[in-house]
């Protein structure tokens, strides 16, 4: 077999390869579920599209618009989507450290490393546009053509391919050219400093482009003549969809020119980075040490007085010493979070931006849902995400330790957790609260917000920590056991009830501050209630998981192991 097709074969498995799982069947289900995820609202729009166009059929201007807008609403979706796989593997675009160890060994060409890299990025970048896209290709593309979109259905075809393909290209290789620039300037300690802010800029952007394609929609002229198009990637592939179905409008050419122009030279900047800078990146990859952020006095002393006082327990502190040092130091992890971070600023974003677009700055004079519960979306996702992250490993193999030096005091291990989404999430959606009640509507509103935000933070920080039977991080993971795609609707309803219901309410309650007290404190018994349940639950468990039942596995024998010896001599203590 040719070197180049081999090394990018292996280069194509290692963006999908993880300690989180085991090698084979698990890996290629979380890449199934993945693609489906992305590709879910281009398979269900088509049909919903072509109900609205019927309807519209003999109003022609309307339907014009409906179909302009409806475009637009793909080519998001499929920029969107190929962002958020370029974010995953966002380590895996250049050489890292283990590739030098390795590869530089080998008697392999330097261009056959870069042709195979790049080519197993084309290719991945090539299968999940495939996924996306494949389905409405073929269903809008006929659509399209059937209601005056296209000249032709091969041409609605085409346009739909060419131009979203194009879209994802623009996306992917951006965000590669932005990190190959960043490496080759700052080096790889730099560019861990700064991927975390630039991830968080581009989840944010990316979301934005989904929830505002209504607005953008209903703002575009038929003629896609107007200036401030020129301003949205997004439109100047609208107008190369536009061109390319053979009934362009009068702006659709110059749109088109500018989405060939910055594809073109974001694929030669990024490939371009990538073949000049292959060897030295390699070379600093190598030379680079990879044991994590340098942690300075300052930080150290800081983090020593927070732990004496959140986690006063040696189990708690060494617990929560292990969280916030673990969550600092794993790149994967700190994604993890700042995608569900990214999530929450797009969704307040998308609440205030169009009020100050529509009533101007006059909407902070006084208090709103839509600005109250912004800590609370925020805290909202931090400290899902939060829970979310402590259920993956950083490195299966090595969680022997924990299981041969398992801690008796149990309780005071979750304690130690709970201090982390204390200080993580209750700490920061407080000093947010605060902040902006206080900064806009004066002082007494400020704490009573802070208070209603801070305990609402709290109260969750407790539901997630009521079956929490494992240490953070030392558990095997299967994406298989999650219940989202059943229990999705549940924790939707519990988003909106804890970000906007209480805010409603709080809302309300704001001229009376006797009601506004007795809801505080009916929450504050609510921790209580929550505390002590937790502390019963974990008193009662033989000892933590530290490895996931695979449901479809075969039976695998009676798990004779330190864990059962463990799980016997807590039995034989409390007798």
């Amino acid at each position: 077999m040719n070197r180049t097709v081999l090394l990018a074969k292996t280069f194509f498995a290692r963006f999908f390869e993880t300690d989180l799982m085991p090698p084979g069947l698990p890996q290629v289900q979380l890449v199934i579920w993945s693609m489906a995820f992305l590709a879910a609202p281009g398979l269900l729009f088509p049909m919903r599209f072509a109900g609205k166009y019927m309807q519209l059929e003999h109003r022609p201007a309307l339907l014009a618009h409906a179909l302009i807008a409806d475009r637009l609403v793909f080519i998001t979706l499929t920029m969107t989507a190929i962002g958020l796989v370029a974010l995953v593997i966002w380590d895996g675009m250049f050489p890292d450290r283990r590739d030098a160890r390795i590869l530089s060994a080998l008697p392999v060409p330097g261009r056959t490393l870069v042709g195979a890299r790049l080519l197993a990025l084309a290719a991945l970048t090539g299968v999940f546009l495939a996924g996306v896209n494949l389905v409405p290709t073929v269903v809008y593309g006929a659509i399209l053509a059937g209601y005056g979109g296209a000249a032709t259905v091969l041409q609605g075809a085409l346009a739909h391919a060419l131009s979203t393909s194009l879209a994802g290209i623009f996306v992917f290789s951006t965000l590669m050219a932005l990190q190959g620039i960043v490496l080759n300037i700052g080096g790889r300690r730099a560019a861990d400093r700064l991927s975390l802010l630039l991830q968080l800029v581009f989840i944010v952007a990316l979301l934005q482009m989904i929830f505002f394609v209504p607005r953008l929609g209903a703002m575009l002229p038929d003629d896609l003549q107007a200036p401030w198009l020129r301003l949205v990637p997004s439109v100047w592939f609208l107008g190369l969809y536009d061109l390319l179905g053979g009934k362009a409008a009068t702006g659709a050419p110059a749109l088109a020119g500018m989405a060939l122009t910055a594809t073109a030279a974001t694929v030669a900047t990024s490939a371009g980075v990538f073949i000049a800078t292959h060897g030295r990146l390699t070379r600093l990859a190598l030379e680079t040490q990879d044991s994590g952020r340098a942690t300075g006095r300052a930080v150290i002393w800081m983090l020593n007085a927070v732990t004496s006082r959140v986690a006063p327990r040696a189990t708690a502190r060494a617990m929560f010493e292990f969280t916030i040092r673990t969550l600092s130091r794993s790149r994967s992890h700190r994604l993890l979070l700042s995608m569900y971070v990214g999530v929450a600023l797009a969704l307040v974003a998308s609440a205030i931006v169009p009020l100050v677009l529509r009533s101007g700055f006059a909407i902070f004079t006084s208090p709103s849902i839509e600005i109250l519960s912004a800590p609370l979306v925020v805290s909202f996702f931090t400290i899902v995400g939060m829970r979310v992250a402590l259920a993956i490993p950083v490195e299966p193999r090595a969680n022997w330790i924990f299981r041969i030096r398992e801690p008796i005091d149990r309780r005071a291990a979750i304690d130690g957790v709970r201090a982390v989404f204390l200080l993580t999430g209750v700490l920061p959606t407080v000093v947010l609260a605060a902040a902006s009640a206080g900064g806009l509507w004066g002082w007494r509103r400020g704490l009573a917000h802070a208070a209603t935000c801070g305990l609402m933070a709290w109260f969750l920080s407790e539901l997630m920590l009521m079956r929490l039977d494992k240490m953070p991080f030392t558990c095997t993971y299967l994406p298989g056991r999650s219940r989202i795609g059943t229990l999705w609707p549940l924790y939707l309803t519990g988003m909106i009830t804890y970000c906007y219901t209480i805010t409603a309410l709080e809302l309300r309650l704001l001229p009376h501050p006797a009601s506004l007290v007795k809801l505080l404190l009916f929450f504050a018994g609510g921790i209580a209630v929550l505390t002590v349940r937790r502390h019963h639950w974990v008193t009662t468990l033989a000892g933590f998981r530290f490895q996931e039942e695979d449901p479809t596995s075969l039976f695998a024998g009676f798990q004779l192991s330190e864990g059962l010896a463990a799980a016997s001599e807590d039995t034989r203590r409390l007798r």
